[in-house]
């Protein structure tokens, strides 16, 4: 079972990235040189997945502290940007969660900043893609759920706390395109 969730999480991560990518063709005209990043991109992804190994640790109660500082951090981080802008918003969540395990000496403070770091990335979106807390949380949420799916996959590869985030609003936004049409 384990075996398949990991294969099904790296699964969703390369269709998020996919699908990100895939944006970025549509709004830029030089085709061959995105597609070429893409295949570039794609087969990188999967010969890492093939030679990481893998853990198959149960840890429900961290499982669910990552959820919850994802969605922390993405609700803190919009708030924040409303007072100070995204960028500045984002760089005081990051560097506030980076001295939580300093400061908090316990076991479930540990995994703490990377996940709030995760979800300043999802309160980083534009009020124009998803209007208000209550989608915030929820993207939150949904990218909280990706990274404890992807916790043992990809673990020192750049870029996987942003992929993350983008699929958690992806997802909330596909949710709401669905509910509303």
């Amino acid at each position: 079972m384990k075996k398949h969730t990991a294969r099904a999480s790296m699964a969703v991560i390369f269709l998020l990235q996919v699908a990100f990518l895939g944006a970025i063709v549509m709004e830029k005209t030089n085709l061959p040189v995105v597609l070429s990043m893409l295949a570039f991109i794609g087969v990188s992804i999967v010969i890492a997945w093939r030679n990481i190994t893998r853990h198959t640790h149960d840890h429900l109660w961290q499982d669910i502290w990552l959820v919850g500082y994802v969605a922390f951090g993405a609700v803190l981080t919009y708030w924040l940007s409303t007072i100070t802008g995204t960028v500045i918003a984002v760089g005081v969540v990051g560097v506030a969660a980076s001295f939580l395990p300093s400061l908090i000496k316990k076991a479930w403070v540990r995994s703490a900043p990377s996940a709030i770091y995760c979800g300043a990335f999802v309160g980083m979106t534009s009020p124009a893609v998803l209007p208000g807390y209550t989608f915030i949380l929820l993207a939150g949420a949904a990218a909280g759920l990706l990274l404890v799916a992807s916790k043992n996959i990809f673990n020192g590869y750049g870029g996987k706390l942003g992929t993350i985030a983008f699929g958690g609003v992806f997802l909330v936004v596909l949710l709401i395109e669905w509910l509303w049409h």
